[in-house]
């Protein structure tokens, strides 16, 4: 009996140290947040990429049936996808600036985007998210 007592409480110490040393997200820091972003576009997941970076507020605009979130990431590959990964390349090596609550990171841009010299990521709940200006 001491030697199944014994077993599950290294079992139970097993379990509860491995779920200690979980992996955050890289979307739970800005800076970790684009390298996540950049290397989900270089492998040409617009899909995921999309789900991961559009907030939930605004995911609906991506389509509501996965036959319209297709269609909408393909199109965003073929038109959108160069620039927003240059910025995001330049974006990561940048010093952000935050606002007073750490919810908004700005990242200056050498090039400008769409007439914006700036990519700006925003919090919500755990994760950071490509804010659309």
């Amino acid at each position: 009996m001491s030697m199944f007592l014994t077993s599950l409480a290294l079992a139970s110490t097993l379990l509860v140290s491995g779920q200690a040393t979980a992996k955050p997200s890289p979307r739970e820091k800005p800076d970790t947040a684009i390298a996540e972003g950049i290397r989900l576009l270089e492998a040409k997941q617009y899909e995921a990429f999309l789900t991961a970076f559009v907030p939930p507020q605004e995911q609906t605009r991506l389509g509501t049936t996965p036959e319209e979130k297709k269609a909408f990431a393909e199109e965003f590959g073929a038109t959108k996808v160069t620039r927003l990964l240059n910025a995001l390349k330049e974006a990561v090596v940048a010093t952000p600036t935050f606002n007073a609550d750490k919810t908004t990171a700005t990242f200056p841009l050498k090039t400008p985007v769409i007439s914006s010299t700036s990519l700006t990521l925003i919090k919500i709940g755990s994760y950071w998210y490509i804010a659309n200006k």
